[in-house]
């Protein structure tokens, strides 16, 4: 596989338009096109807004960050991830799966579609239950992997 910066003078490709301020991803015959602001680690494919969003916040929340979106990338191998409402949200097939947001004292990973998820103690419900949030405090104990099941859960409904 061969991740290009097509912006650069030297990159032409006879099948592609000139592209400006895009990247491509290309393997063997087939090639994906993806908006300047994107980053692949991991076989994953990350936002930069959301990277800067996640590097602006205190260096407990960083680490929290990182680690729910990891575990949504696990759980949504074809994530689309975005910066929208100020916030880092994740999306699976064009609709939402879930959502970062780091407050002051706390990071909230909030989880949709998730009516009949139920993990007491775990997640609070929000709206009419359709969406449950986690709320994560400093130098709490965070079981991701549970995280990560309740996502597939809700996901795969």
């Amino acid at each position: 596989m061969l991740w290009a910066d097509v912006t650069a003078p030297w990159f032409f490709h006879p099948r592609l338009p000139p592209f400006g301020n895009l990247i491509l991803d290309v393997n063997d015959e087939d090639f994906l096109v993806f908006p300047r602001g994107f980053q692949k680690s991991g076989g994953h494919t990350m936002n930069e807004e959301v990277t800067t969003y996640i590097q602006q916040t205190k260096s407990w929340q960083i680490d929290v960050c990182n680690s729910l979106r990891e575990i949504v990338h696990q759980a949504i191998p074809d994530v689309e991830e975005r910066l929208q409402y100020g916030k880092p949200h994740f999306l699976k097939d064009g609709s939402y799966a879930a959502v970062i947001h780091a407050s002051k004292d706390k990071v909230s990973f909030m989880i949709f579609n998730a009516t009949d998820i139920e993990a007491p103690g775990m997640l609070r419900s929000m709206g009419k239950g359709e969406r449950k949030t986690a709320d994560i405090t400093e130098g709490q104990t965070v079981d991701y992997q549970q995280l990560a099941t309740l996502l597939r859960q809700a996901i795969n409904k």
